[in-house]
């Protein structure tokens, strides 16, 4: 057998050395477990902690949640009125935001939260002016019902109502016909909330060459109130001269404008006409007619002072130009590039303003009159057919006698053309030469003696003399 077969056993013998391996061995294995014991006590706190902190999230999230639920029920509650596309664009960007905002509190990587800053900035300003924004949007589809209502009942043009000449209120009464008359194939509306956070109105419509076309109305650029509308330009005036004084609370004139007699009562003048065989007689107040033209011209000036370039279009295309006859609502638009009118449109305004004020003035007075106005048309006598005008005052009237200015208490004064043929030299001395070549003749029931010498040569002046009115009805026909 060789050398390698059947070698001894290994004896194991207990000695100092190998007695100090086996504890430490022992000891190895104790630490060991104790090592594993604690690691895993460690995993399970860590795993507790983050149980707790998951749970704390989760807790936390609910909480949020709940509260962005409870915020929007709060929310949509002040905002009661909103048609349902309103209400479905506010909760569909509110809900998205929330969660949005919902994310930056709970996260914990610093990395998502730096990136969600952009969405929480435009969720953040949502928040700040949707509430204001919807409801306003909801408010222009009332508010522009409420256009078209005006137009339709009082009609196009009329004081208050929105203006249709102007390009800028197009978009407007477009959205305002798709908000009253229903959407209509090729129409559309819709509430988006724009990259800013704010709330837009898109409507889509088909314009006249068939094609479809579609607008943006921002709730928080255009603001209703400030829609150019039609100026009440007659309330302005007449409250101006309301306060002139000029008229009466009784709708009478002052007597300042218009003289009273004697006796308390208007002062009247009658004017009698032969036309073409028939005797018209008219009577009517006297009245400073042109004196109340100049406080209404003055007064309706003054009412533009304050107003932009568009309004006094406004009132020109919708107010002044349609009463003329010569003008046109064309002959003024809105353009302008320094905000005025050029000179040469100054004048057509002007004019035109003066003009529709004089109208107004002048049916005021004929209402104000009305009661004293009296007409009559009767044959004329035979021997009486030549047209001729006279005219009759009642007392109250001033004139030159010898010279000397007098005021008529009693009776009344004629003022007629005179037919000077077969009339002898000395009659016609007593009469008033006129620089027409006709005479006229000053009659008083008062037979007041009469001076022919009042230094008066034509009619205008014969009746500024006599504080008489209208000359041209003296011509005669």
């Amino acid at each position: 057998m060789g050398a390698y077969e059947n070698p001894k056993p290994i004896e194991f013998r207990t000695t100092s050395a190998g007695a100090a391996w086996a504890n430490a061995a022992a000891g190895i294995g104790k630490n060991i477990g104790n090592a594993i014991i604690e690691r895993r006590k460690y995993l399970d706190e860590k795993l507790e902690k983050e149980n707790k902190e998951m749970l704390d999230l989760t807790r936390r999230r609910n909480a949020l949640t709940a509260q962005g639920a409870e915020k929007l029920k709060a929310n949509l509650e002040k905002m009661k009125g909103l048609d349902e596309e309103f209400k479905q664009a506010y909760i569909k960007e509110f809900n998205e935001g929330w969660k949005v905002y919902t994310r930056a509190q709970t996260s914990t990587d610093l990395d998502e939260i730096e990136s969600l800053q952009p969405q929480l900035k435009r969720f953040n300003h949502f928040q700040a002016v949707s509430g204001d924004q919807i409801q306003n949007a909801n408010d222009y589809s009332i508010k522009m019902a409420t256009f078209i209502d005006e137009i339709q009942t009082d009609g196009p043009g009329v004081p208050n109502t929105v203006d249709l000449y102007y390009a800028g209120n197009n978009n407007l009464m477009k959205a305002a016909n798709i908000e009253t008359g229903g959407i209509t194939e090729g129409e559309s509306r819709e509430v988006i909330i724009n990259d800013k956070g704010d709330a837009v109105m898109r409507y889509t419509f088909v314009n006249a060459d068939g094609k479809s076309e579609t607008f943006d109305l921002n709730t928080a650029e255009l603001d209703l109130d400030k829609v150019l509308k039609v100026p009440d330009y007659n309330s302005k005036v007449e409250g101006t001269i309301a306060n002139t004084g000029i008229f009466n609370e009784d709708g009478t004139i002052n007597p300042s404008y218009a003289p009273l007699n004697e006796n308390g009562q208007p002062e009247l003048e009658t004017v009698t006409e032969i036309i073409d065989g028939k005797k018209i007689t008219t009577t009517t107040q006297v009245v400073n007619t042109e004196g109340i033209i100049q406080q209404y011209t003055d007064a309706g000036m003054n009412a533009m002072q304050d107003m932009t370039h568009a309004q006094k279009v406004s009132i020109w295309k919708n107010t002044i130009a349609p009463a003329l006859k010569d003008y046109e609502p064309e002959d003024l638009a809105y353009d302008s590039e320094t905000g005025q009118f050029t000179e040469e449109q100054q004048k057509i305004f002007d004019a035109g303003v003066g003009s529709y004020l004089g109208d107004m003035a002048r049916m005021k007075v004929e209402a104000a009159t009305k009661d004293n106005y009296n007409r009559t048309m009767v044959e004329a006598p035979k021997a009486d057919t030549t047209s001729k005008t006279e005219r009759v005052v009642t007392a109250g009237i001033q004139g030159i006698v010898d010279g000397k200015r007098k005021t008529f208490t009693k009776g009344s004064t004629r003022v007629k053309i005179v037919d000077t043929e077969g009339m002898s030299d000395e009659d016609i001395a007593k009469l008033i030469p006129l620089d027409n070549g006709k005479y006229a003749r000053v009659e008083n029931k008062t037979t007041l003696g009469w001076s022919a010498d009042t230094n008066t040569t034509t009619l205008e002046g014969l009746y500024d003399t006599f504080g008489l009115v209208d000359p041209q009805l003296m011509v005669n026909k």
